[in-house]
C-alpha cells in the first residue's frame, strides 16, 4: 500500500502481458476502490502501463491524485469530473482527452513527453494550480489540437521548453491568475492562427521570447497584468496575420525586438500598453503590414529608439491606405506626445511636421490651400521651426543687398548703366546728382523688406526700368521684380511670425 506501481521505467512501444492494464481497472482505482481494497491517501500513481480501452471519468469524484506517467492510453475523458490533481507526464493519449467543465483542486500535468495525437479539450475546466505543459506534444494535423476556451488557472500555464502543437492551440476567454509562459515553444498551423488566447485575462506576464509560430498569434482583447514579451520570436503567416493585439490592454512593457522573423502582418490597433520597447526587427518583413491606428504606450523602454529619423520610418511602414486615402492621424500624434513628454523636444517637432507633410501627400489638406500649406512648411515648418522663417528672412536681405550693390556699381558687371537712382524730378525742375557714394545696400535692402519699419531710404532710390531714351532695361524689369518680392516677402514673413511667436496659428 503507498507504493508506486513501476510497470517500466519506459512508455512502452507495444503492448504486452506484462504491462497491460485495463483502463476500467484504473477507473476503479480511481473511484477508491472498495472497502477490501481502499486506496492509499497518496493517490494512484502507475507508470510505464499499456492501459487499454477508454478512461472515462466522466462526473466521477476522485478524491485521490492521480498519476499516470509514462504510459499509453487510447483516451481519457473526464467531463464534469472533479479531480485532486492529475499528472499524465510522458504518457501517450493516442485519441485525444476530454476534460470539458472539469475542476482539479491541485495541477494538471501534461509535460515531460506528454503526447497527444488527438484533440485535448479542456473548455471551461477549473485548474486550482498550475496548468503545465512544457516538453508536451499535441497533434492534430487541420484542426484545434489543444481547446481551452474559458479555461480558469489559478496558477500559471506553462507551454514552454519543447512544447510543440500541430493545430492550433486555442484558449479563448482562459483567466490565468499567475504567468502564462510559452518560451521556446512551436507552434504549427499552417496559414491559420496557430496560438489564440484573445479575450484572456493574464495575471501575471506574458512570455512569448524564442517561439516559433506557423500561422500566426491572436491576442485579441487580452488583458494582460504584468508584461507582454515577445522577444526573438519568429512568426509566420504568409498573408495573413502573424501577430494580432487589436484592443489589447497591457499594464506594463511590450517588448517586441530582437526578432529573428516576422513574416505577415503586425495589427497593434486599438492596443494600450504601459511601455514600448521595439526595434526594427519588429516590422513586418516585405509584403507584410503594419496597422498603428489607436495603438497607445505611454514611453518608450529599454534600448528602444527615439530617434525623428527612425521613428518616422517606423510610421511610415503602415498600412499603405493608412498614410494615403485613409490618412490616420493617431499614430502621429501619439508619437509626439510621448516624445514629448520623454523630453525629446526637438524630435517631437520633426515628427509633428512630418504628419503635417503626410497630410499633405495624402490630399487632406483642402486642394485650394496645398500651395500656402506647403509654403508654411517650408517657411515655418508649420509653426514648429519658427527660426527657419528668421534664417530665410537674413538670406533675403543679404542676397537681396548685394543685388542693390551690384546695381550701383555696374563696373563689376562689366555695364556702364547704374539701375538704382533717384526718382526723377518733376519737369523743369533741376535734376539732383545722386550720390552713389553714400548709398548703404543693407539699409536700403532692409527698408524695402521691413513692412512696419520706415526708415525713408527706399522712396530715394528706385530700381530703373528703361534708358534715357526711353529703351525698357531688362536688367532694371528684373531688379523691380526683385524689389516687389522683397517688400511681398517681408509682409508675409511679418505675418507669419507674428502669428507663430504669438501662437495664433495653431501648430496641429
Amino acid at each position: 500500500m503507498g507504493k508506486v506501481a513501476v510497470i517500466s521505467d519506459k512508455r512502452p512501444e507495444t503492448e504486452t502481458d506484462a504491462n497491460r492494464v485495463r483502463a476500467a481497472f484504473v477507473r476503479y482505482l480511481a473511484l477508491d476502490g472498495d472497502d477490501e481494497n481502499p486506496v492509499h491517501e497518496r493517490g494512484i500513481e502507475l507508470i510505464g502501463a499499456w492501459v487499454t480501452g477508454a478512461l472515462d471519468l466522466d462526473g466521477a469524484e476522485v478524491r485521490r491524485a492521480l498519476f499516470l506517467e509514462r504510459c499509453v492510453m487510447e483516451s481519457l475523458s473526464a467531463y464534469s469530473a472533479h479531480l485532486v490533481h492529475l499528472a499524465l507526464d510522458g504518457t501517450l493519449l493516442t485519441n485525444g482527452m476530454t476534460a470539458d467543465r472539469m475542476v482539479c483542486d491541485g495541477g494538471l500535468f501534461l509535460r515531460g513527453g506528454f503526447h497527444a495525437t488527438g484533440r485535448v479539450r479542456l473548455l471551461g475546466a477549473r485548474i486550482g494550480g498550475n496548468l503545465e505543459c512544457d516538453k508536451g506534444r499535441f497533434e492534430k494535423i487541420g484542426g484545434i489540437a489543444f481547446h481551452a476556451d474559458g479555461v480558469q488557472v489559478s496558477g500559471g500555464f506553462f507551454l514552454r521548453h519543447g512544447f510543440h502543437a500541430t493545430g492550433q492551440v486555442c484558449f479563448i476567454g482562459a483567466t490565468v491568475r499567475g504567468d502564462l509562459d510559452c518560451e521556446a515553444g512551436v507552434f504549427e498551423n499552417g496559414s491559420d492562427e496557430a496560438l489564440v488566447f484573445g479575450r484572456s485575462a493574464i495575471g501575471g506576464d506574458a512570455w512569448l521570447p524564442n517561439v516559433r509560430c506557423q500561422g500566426g498569434i491572436s491576442l485579441l482583447g487580452a488583458t494582460i497584468g504584468g508584461d507582454l514579451i515577445c522577444v526573438g520570436a519568429d512568426l509566420e503567416s504568409e498573408g495573413g496575420q502573424a501577430l494580432c493585439c487589436d484592443r489589447v490592454r497591457v499594464e506594463g512593457m511590450l517588448a517586441l525586438h530582437s526578432m529573428k522573423k516576422i513574416k505577415g502582418n503586425i495589427f497593434l490597433a486599438s492596443m494600450r500598453v504601459g511601455t514600448l520597447w521595439d526595434d526594427s526587427s519588429s516590422w513586418p518583413s516585405t509584403g507584410g503590414k503594419l496597422d498603428l491606428d489607436g495603438f497607445a504606450y505611454d514611453r518608450f523602454g529599454g534600448r528602444a529608439p527615439t530617434s525623428a529619423a527612425y521613428r518616422i520610418a517606423w510610421l511610415d511602414s503602415q498600412v499603405p491606405e493608412h498614410l494615403a486615402t485613409e490618412f490616420r492621424p493617431q499614430p502621429w500624434e501619439q508619437l509626439v506626445a510621448v516624445l514629448r513628454a520623454m523630453g525629446h523636444p526637438e524630435e517631437a517637432r520633426a515628427v509633428a511636421i512630418a504628419k503635417q507633410d503626410r497630410l499633405r501627400r495624402a490630399k487632406k489638406v483642402p486642394r485650394g490651400t496645398r500651395a500656402f500649406h506647403f509654403l508654411y512648411g517650408l517657411l515655418v515648418g508649420y509653426g514648429y521651426r519658427p527660426m527657419r522663417l528668421l534664417a530665410a528672412t537674413a538670406s533675403i536681405w543679404l542676397l537681396c543687398a548685394l543685388a542693390y550693390w551690384m546695381a550701383t556699381n555696374p563696373a563689376w558687371l562689366g555695364a556702364e548703366t547704374r539701375l538704382l537712382a533717384p526718382p526723377r524730378s518733376e519737369p523743369g525742375s533741376a535734376a539732383a546728382r545722386p550720390d552713389y557714394r553714400n548709398f548703404v545696400p543693407l539699409v536700403y535692402s532692409a527698408d524695402v523688406l521691413l513692412p512696419v519699419v520706415d526708415l525713408g531710404y527706399k522712396d530715394e532710390w528706385q530700381p530703373v526700368v528703361a534708358d534715357r531714351a526711353g529703351n525698357p532695361l531688362v536688367w532694371g524689369q528684373l531688379l523691380r521684380f526683385l524689389y516687389w518680392f522683397e517688400i511681398a516677402f517681408g509682409w508675409v514673413a511679418g505675418l507669419l511670425l507674428v502669428g507663430v511667436l504669438g501662437n495664433l496659428i495653431k501648430k496641429d
